[in-house]
């Protein structure tokens, strides 16, 4: 019996995914933004400079460092920015394809999938995942403030929904 070729067009719903996958980049990329800007201004509330959070971050590659640059740089910033971005769109992914399935949204369920997604993500970031894969913001920032960071990831998940919904419509 012969072996049938396999290629990503015969693969089922791979328009879908297709879909799912640019549609994560845009939504996890705008959450991203939003939770980075709220947790570099938590921060300074919180008597930490605003770097501070995204440099905790990189605390799995540099577990001494990280906790203690409290300045921008490209080392620690901007790689703290990066793994912040891929994670969100690692959450993204998962939202998006969550919509895909739904025959039918509303602004509504956008919004409760996008609190969902955000509560699910800080539930495995700070309690499943190994301390040394944990976000890191905690280092820099109060409870409060974390509340406030992962409200704004699912403030970005459902504005990017929501936009997308209306600029489809027009």
């Amino acid at each position: 019996m012969a072996m049938k070729k396999i290629s990503m067009q015969s693969l089922p719903n791979t328009r879908a995914w297709r879909t799912v996958l640019r549609r994560a980049w845009i939504t996890g990329g705008t959450a991203a933004a939003a939770s980075a800007l709220t947790a570099a201004q938590c921060a300074r509330r919180d008597g930490a400079t605003a770097p501070a959070p995204m440099n905790a971050v990189t605390h799995a590659i540099w577990p001494r460092a990280a906790p203690r640059e409290l300045g921008l740089s490209a080392r620690f910033t901007l790689t703290g920015f990066a793994i912040h971005g891929c994670a969100s769109v690692f959450w993204a992914i998962g939202f998006e394809a969550l919509r895909a399935r739904r025959a039918r949204t509303t602004v509504w369920s956008d919004a409760a999938d996008a609190a969902a997604f955000s509560a699910a993500a800080w539930l495995v970031d700070y309690h499943v995942v190994p301390r040394r894969l944990t976000p890191g913001f905690e280092t820099h920032m109060s409870n409060r403030s974390m509340l406030y960071v992962y409200g704004s990831i699912a403030a970005g998940f459902a504005a990017a929904a929501i936009v997308r919904r209306y600029a489809s419509r027009g």
